[in-house]
């Protein structure tokens, strides 16, 4: 590949992330980590192309190509492993949004990182990785394999973590966090095969382009502050779900209301109350099966929907709930108490019901709980 083609790819690979950067810091919420790890994974892979095109400046030895040679594969190298490290974070930060990083994680980290530092320093004394000859002609050294060696342990180990913590991935994200190696991956198996060719960074700017449509898909369909599924997400899966059930597969659904959240807000505000609105949200979610869905309906309102046709399982899951509720208050050093109101159903196939049908069926459900149980107060005493 000549140096005009490499530009070529590569500045049109540029155009489009850059494109994708100025959406982001528009129109995203850059205040979540994720969205601010997104943002840098974009950053860099924009830097890693302009480096690899200077890293192609081969011959020429007596013009400014010798210079521009030698630190652009430099910084390729010693840049080589910060995208997928960005990459098993964003898995981390994605799975547990609250919780430190864990100590393999940072253990691997580090480890990757100072000996590709160590190693990329010494490669300009010892060619390791490459050698650079008078001429300005570039040749890989003994040592290359450890380089794309130590990029696929990276993503390979964000792949194992996707796959250990899979329950706690909604169905949905899933394929899209497993694929996301798949092409960096096949690009430097490629690479290392065949020498001039980009495909690990061109594998790269594929993943980065899958996982940008797959964040635009969570911002369109999930509730910004509960992390819940939205209205607009609910209603498309109760309709979809209605009509792909029959006599032998249906679902499930529970509409829960908190109670009191109108005196949490009057008694600590508007914050203290969408703080418990995000607690209920994440207690609900840590109990159900990564297939099961949660949606924020309304102000303090959240429909649960089940693949489960039993009435027994699905009134263990209410109870399920109301103890997780009862075990957090009692732990919790929150000035108020939490607690849900529920109706739920098992959805008849042959009530030939619609979804908004069916909706105000357990809404009328829940509030009939919400009636049997007076609230009294929600502020601990």
């Amino acid at each position: 590949m000549t140096l005009l083609d490499n530009m070529t790819i590569n500045g049109f690979s540029i155009i489009i992330l850059v494109f994708i950067i100025v959406y982001y810091h528009i129109n995203a919420d850059r205040g979540t980590s994720t969205n601010k790890l997104f943002m840098i994974m974009l950053q860099f892979t924009v830097l890693m192309l302009v480096v690899d095109s200077m890293g192609r400046f081969d011959g020429s030895p007596a013009t400014y190509h010798y210079f521009v040679n030698h630190l652009g594969n430099f910084l390729l190298f010693l840049f080589s492993p910060v995208i997928p490290s960005l990459w098993l974070i964003y898995v981390h930060c994605y799975i547990f949004p609250a919780k430190r990083i864990s100590r393999f994680i940072s253990t691997s980290l580090i480890i990757v990182n100072v000996t590709n530092v160590v190693m990329t320093i010494g490669t300009q004394f010892n060619g390791w990785f490459y050698t650079i000859d008078p001429v300005n002609h570039y040749s890989r050294g003994p040592l290359y394999p450890v380089s794309p060696a130590m990029t696929i342990f990276l993503l390979l180990a964000a792949t194992g973590y996707i796959f250990f913590y899979r329950s706690r991935i909604e169905r949905s994200h899933y394929i899209p966090f497993l694929l996301f190696p798949a092409t960096p991956f096949a690009g430097l198996i490629l690479q290392c095969l065949i020498y001039g060719y980009p495909f690990t960074l061109m594998g790269m700017v594929c993943s980065v382009l899958m996982i940008t449509f797959f964040a635009q898909s969570i911002e369109t369909n999930v509730d910004y502050l509960s992390g819940a599924y939205n209205r607009k997400r609910l209603e498309s899966y109760l309709r979809k779900k209605i009509t792909s059930s029959g006599r032998n597969h249906t679902f499930s659904a529970i509409m829960a209301d908190v109670n009191g959240l109108k005196q949490i807000n009057d008694t600590f505000g508007h914050t203290i109350g969408d703080e418990a609105l995000v607690t209920i949200s994440s207690l609900i979610r840590s109990l159900l099966r990564s297939n099961d869905f949660v949606a924020r309906y309304g102000g303090d309102e959240f429909c649960i929907v089940l693949d489960t046709a039993n009435e027994e399982m699905l009134k263990t899951v209410v109870d399920k709930i109301n103890r997780q509720l009862a075990n957090y208050n009692e732990m919790s050093l929150k000035p108020y108490q939490l607690g849900l109101s529920m109706g739920y159903a098992v959805y008849d196939p042959d009530s030939n019901m619609s979804a908004k049908e069916f909706y105000n069926t357990i809404d009328a459900m829940m509030y009939e709980d919400k009636k049997r149980h007076h609230l009294g107060t929600v502020t601990k005493k």
